[in-house]
């Protein structure tokens, strides 16, 4: 009798674990490193840009958002002057999707399974306890990733004097290409500076 109450209990514990595998855990941005990523100068504006893969997905975002479809690219800009820049992402020669379409695709889906724990807890109570915690859960990792992935999106804003941006942009996969660019505008003398990644040197026009 003592096996079976030992073997129910184990049983009903991994529900439990079960049940609570529905969570988000991720982790910041790692500055970039212009030794391990494109690096490109304009006197006193620096770019990186990395292009991170499945495992940097993972490691990064919690979810592997390429097999969903999208290409994450990691950008920073570094402003080393006294000048004010902005930076619109229309300036991207790529599409861009926003974060919260991203995040909605690797949403943790736990319906069918608590539905199923709902199912037998009609006929057998303790599955009504991992249908909830499994409900709960899935709530919970979707807010936070939701979250996560909100404030690790790369915004257009002012980049202000001697300061650093940095952000994901989020490219659906059949539209990314390894060539693109991206320009700022000095809003003190309205000069473009544009970023290349097929040029070391960035590309400055100016308004007339």
């Amino acid at each position: 009798m003592y096996k079976k109450i030992s073997v129910a209990g184990i049983g009903f514990v991994n529900l439990l674990l079960l049940a609570g595998c529905a969570g988000y855990k991720a982790m910041p941005l790692r500055r970039l490193n212009a030794k391990n990523t494109f690096h490109m100068e304009d006197n006193f504006v620096y770019f990186d840009y990395k292009v991170l893969d499945a495992k940097e997905c993972k490691t990064y975002l919690g979810r592997n958002v390429i097999a969903k479809g999208y290409q994450p690219i990691q950008v920073s800009i570094h402003n080393n002057s006294k000048h004010y820049f902005s930076l619109c992402l229309e300036n991207l020669s790529l599409p861009v999707v926003h974060a919260y379409e991203v995040a909605e695709s690797v949403h943790t889906n736990t319906v069918k399974r608590a539905t199923v724990y709902g199912i037998l807890g009609i006929f057998i109570w303790p599955f009504i306890i991992p249908a909830v915690v499994d409900g709960f859960g899935s709530k919970e990792a979707n807010e936070k990733l939701d979250f996560d992935f909100a404030q690790k999106e790369l915004r257009d804003q002012i980049i202000q004097p001697y300061c650093s941006v940095t952000g994901l942009i989020f490219v659906p996969i059949n539209d990314f290409r390894s060539e693109f660019s991206l320009s700022i505008v000095d809003l003190d003398t309205t000069k473009t500076i544009e970023f290349s990644s097929t040029r070391l040197q960035a590309k400055v026009t100016t308004k007339f």
